[in-house]
């Protein structure tokens, strides 16, 4: 409800299409508890694998297919590391790798950038934060690529992403590093 379908023209919405709009997009804004998850902790595949082709059935039926995919991936975040300990579940990594969904892995990776929250730093502290977290990305990377290539894959994407921030405050430090000189 809170985005247009594909093809559909803009409209002005009424106020009740504005207020479910905006109660929508908090509920997915603060959707913490994916489906599959059962109360103890313990994980339910089924459930989560029938709740993801509902949801994409159901938007794609409404002209909503690839935003609603991005924000299942953005829930799916919440998912628990795996017996190995790492991220994302052995689950969830089967399911990535039978989906093959570039929308779910997008979302996923918007929800891990926006979930990081308010960022701080000293003034010329540069990148450090950025390469650690990407470093730790990285290692998800190896420990996964023998067994799941595709999620990965997305743990590398990931990883280049805060490589990319990284080399961003890098410059911004010495930028004001020239400043406050």
């Amino acid at each position: 409800m809170s985005y247009r379908a594909k093809g559909e023209e803009p409209s002005i919405p009424t106020e009740e299409q504005r207020i479910r709009s905006h109660l929508s997009i908090d509920l997915l804004h603060d959707w913490r508890n994916p489906p599959g998850i059962n109360e103890n902790g313990s994980l339910n595949p089924e459930k989560l694998r029938s709740w993801i082709s509902r949801a994409h059935e159901l938007a794609c039926a409404s002209g909503r297919g690839e935003i609603a995919d991005h924000h299942i991936g953005q829930v799916l975040v919440y998912y628990p590391s795996g017996a190995d300990g790492a991220w994302p579940h052995e689950t969830l990594r089967g399911l990535l790798e039978d989906l093959e969904s570039d929308d779910i892995e997008d979302g996923i990776s918007t929800g891990i950038y926006n979930g990081r929250g308010v960022v701080t730093r000293s003034i010329g502290e540069g990148g450090a934060q950025e390469r650690a977290i990407a470093e730790r990305y990285r290692d998800l990377a190896r420990i996964l690529s023998s067994s799941w290539p595709r999620t990965a894959r997305l743990m590398k994407k990931i990883a280049d992403s805060y490589e990319a921030d990284a080399h961003h405050e890098d410059n911004r430090a010495e930028l004001d590093e020239d400043l406050y000189k």
